[in-house]
């Protein structure tokens, strides 16, 4: 589908999170084409706030790699105190307990990436959601980063169904509007 100006521009704010009065605005369409825009575009729409926020991730230094290069340099600096430090001056145990909980926590952050989960199919929700417990299960995710991944899933499954009753309620509103017209040539 070629994007138009206007639909580009009803996107953007959209992904921005203006409200759907106010997106209609931006773009210059009235409020019934923007309820049906937000219906049609809603990929675009959400492809366009995933980069939004990935855009600020990386902005503000939250990305994996970012927070992994940030948890070297931690681990570069504890490794080093504890190499240097006088054992009867430090509390070593301290430093110890310190360098433990970050290597604990470079292995939740270097934990692998799953791939974008898609909402086009239940099979492929199915296989994601099955995919999860069975790394959770073998130790391969902590319970936060099984929490995050099960809550991409879960919104997933909401897109999906969405979009499946939509496609439903605009078949019946079809046949609706038929009928009327079959009415409307019968009366006369």
């Amino acid at each position: 589908m070629k994007l138009t100006a206007d639909k580009i521009a009803f996107i953007t704010a959209r992904a921005a999170g203006h409200s759907l009065r106010s997106s209609a605005e931006k773009a210059g369409i009235c409020k019934t084409t923007a309820e049906k825009w937000d219906r049609d575009l809603s990929v675009e729409i959400g492809e366009a706030r995933q980069a939004e926020f990935e855009e600020l991730a990386e902005t503000y230094h939250l990305t994996k790699k970012a927070r992994m290069g940030a948890i070297g340099e931690m681990l570069k600096r504890i490794k080093s105190a504890v190499n240097v430090s006088d054992l009867s001056k430090i509390p070593t145990d301290r430093l110890i307990a310190l360098y433990l909980r970050t290597l604990k926590e470079a292995e939740r952050v270097a934990a692998p990436i799953p791939d974008r989960i898609s909402a086009t199919d239940p099979e492929t929700l199915q296989k994601a959601l099955l995919d999860l417990m069975n790394r959770t299960r073998e130790g391969e995710l902590s319970s936060d980063q099984g929490n995050v991944e099960a809550r991409a899933i879960q919104t997933a499954a909401t897109i999906y169904e969405t979009s499946v009753l939509q496609k439903k309620v605009d078949h019946l509103e079809a046949i609706i509007l038929e009928i009327q017209k079959e009415r409307g040539n019968n009366m006369l």
